[in-house]
């Protein structure tokens, strides 16, 4: 109980601190997580392709991969990343989906012959661009509700913070959301004399009533969410083959990282006479964009010990990256009450700037060909996301140290299983299939704690395995080849709360009066249920000189 305990500390603290350290456990697995795209033969095939090479889209999975072309190439592989859902908030259900064009990847492949028969027979080169994750998400809920509220919870969590109203400012450090609601007069002290002391540590929402035999009058909540991104490597590699038995290479990536992610709620109320303050409705809108830059290295080998059999295995370093946050935040509302206030918050932009190191990764891979007309093929990978590190810009962890325990707390190694078949139906026409499997990467003793917030990773800490399957068709004339695939992932389900569970207002008549506190009922903000599959479509194009 005493370590469920600690990790429960730690990871609310982590969650509700949106300061200037805005980073979360979600940043670290969204930024960490691999998603492949590569080649439509790649994507098809589950990109297993740690022991067979020969495709650009392997060269992210196994340096060694070039060193299996017989010829040089280019490829390009355009396509369509979409996201598909259905969500359940209260009594109600809604669909969603957002569509983004992608480029799972391009290169162009160097074959150099050293005119040998024996020894080394050839060096390759290659400078390819893959996708290795997507972020694109879209959802949206409506529902009322009469038991909870988002000005509330964060009423609760200033008064639980000790946040003092000379410290509600831009300026203070406090989360932007709360800031916000105090700004706008959404959030207010208690009236004079009715609090506990310091009665500016105790603050009340404008859709709380004092009047204890008024309950929260019901709230008609709408949400909305939208994210679009990627993850993409560049790669210089070199390659080598000795003797059609041992190929090795090395690559030099540099990683991309776009994010961009916008949140809005909104709570309207039905009736505003229900509200002491004539309520009638508040909006909070959330807008970020994320970029990285990072590098990393890979080495790996592809062996084949006799006609038909190959194995495969890499290895690639943490990827070391610079990231940058921008982010504004901006509420809007009003109150009867407070008509001649000015009911409105615009944040100025943040802007911050930090380091995150990404884990280690190795992947091993076997595949079997049977003559001319099958491939088949099957992978492992492991990554440990309890190793993901945040810094500051200027080296150490600093103000950092309380996530990164969280994260060694939370996540652990995620094994990955990826498999995939080929044959060659006529002389120029194959059929391909995939499927993977990625085990959750959150520790067993963490699966239960609810703290969570809207965010497209959540799944996973409902200790969730990730799985998809893929099928494509291949075509190649001479020195032409056209490929296509599709791949979906099995229904996945994210549950997770619009805003924190708090602690509702507690009435105390004593001698000298009655004074308020956030010591009453303790108040369990309603769950999204998201079901989700998401699926992209590539189609390749390339020529062999």
């Amino acid at each position: 109980m005493k370590v469920h305990h600690k990790i429960s500390s730690i990871i609310l603290s982590c969650l509700l601190s949106t300061g200037i350290y805005g980073q979360t456990i979600h940043d670290a697995l969204r930024f960490s997580r691999t998603d492949l795209y590569g080649t439509a033969r790649s994507l098809a095939m589950g990109n297993a392709f740690t022991a067979i090479g020969g495709d650009v889209g392997a060269l992210s999975v196994n340096p060694a991969a070039s060193g299996v072309y017989r010829h040089s190439e280019f490829v390009v592989t355009p396509g369509i990343d979409t996201y598909t859902g259905t969500s359940d908030y209260m009594a109600s259900s809604s669909k969603g989906s957002k569509t983004r064009f992608c480029l799972g990847s391009i290169g162009v492949v160097g074959y150099i012959p050293t005119g040998r028969r024996t020894g080394l027979l050839n060096v390759n080169w290659s400078v390819t661009g893959n996708q290795t994750a997507g972020y694109v998400s879209g959802t949206s809920v409506t529902g009322l509700d009469a038991t909870s509220s988002w000005l509330a919870s964060k009423a609760h969590q200033a008064s639980m913070d000790g946040y003092y109203s000379d410290r509600l400012s831009y300026t203070s450090g406090a989360p932007w959301d709360i800031n916000g609601a105090y700004q706008s007069w959404q959030i207010n002290n208690f009236p004079k004399g009715q609090a506990p002391d310091p009665q500016e540590t105790y603050y009340l929402a404008n859709t709380e009533n004092l009047d204890f035999s008024r309950p929260l009058g019901y709230l008609d909540h709408m949400y909305s969410r939208n994210s679009w991104g990627y993850t993409y490597d560049i790669v210089a590699n070199v390659s080598a083959n000795v003797d059609n038995k041992l190929f090795f290479g090395v690559n030099l990536a540099f990683q991309s990282i776009y994010y961009t992610d916008s949140e809005f709620f909104r709570e309207q109320a039905v009736d505003k006479s229900e509200f002491e303050t004539g309520f009638e409705y508040m909006s909070y809108s959330y807008n970020r964009t994320t970029r990285g830059l990072g590098f990393k290295m890979a080495a790996g080998i592809i062996y084949r010990p006799f006609a038909g059999l190959s194995i495969g295995a890499s290895v690639s370093t943490p990827t070391w990256t610079k990231m940058r946050d921008f982010w504004t935040q901006d509420i809007k509302a009003f109150s009867e009450g407070y008509r001649d206030k000015e009911q409105s918050s615009l944040s100025p932009e943040g802007d911050w700037s930090y380091k995150m190191t990404n884990p280690f990764q190795w992947n091993l891979g076997l595949g079997y060909t049977i003559g001319q007309r099958a491939v088949i093929s099957v992978d492992y990978s492991n990554t440990n996301y309890s190793n993901v590190v945040f810094r500051t810009l200027d080296g150490p962890a600093g103000n950092y140290d309380m996530l990164n325990d969280a994260i060694g707390m939370i996540f652990k190694s995620s094994h990955s299983v990826r498999a995939g078949l080929e044959v060659r139906v006529t002389k120029g026409v194959s059929v391909r299939g995939g499927y993977n499997l990625k085990t959750s990467p959150v520790r067993s003793e963490v699966l239960d704690m609810n703290y969570i917030y809207g965010d497209d990773v959540e799944r996973y800490f409902h200790g969730q395995n990730t799985q998809s399957w893929s099928v494509g068709v291949g075509y190649r004339s001479g020195s032409f080849f056209f490929d296509v695939a599709f791949q979906r992932q099995i229904e996945s389900i994210s549950e997770y709360k619009l805003f924190a569970d708090y602690y509702d207002l507690r009435k105390t008549d004593i001698a000298g009066g009655t004074i308020y506190t956030r010591d009453g009922d303790f108040v369990q903000a309603p769950m999204v249920t998201e079901r989700f599959k998401p699926w992209k479509l590539l189609v390749s194009i390339g020529f062999k000189f």
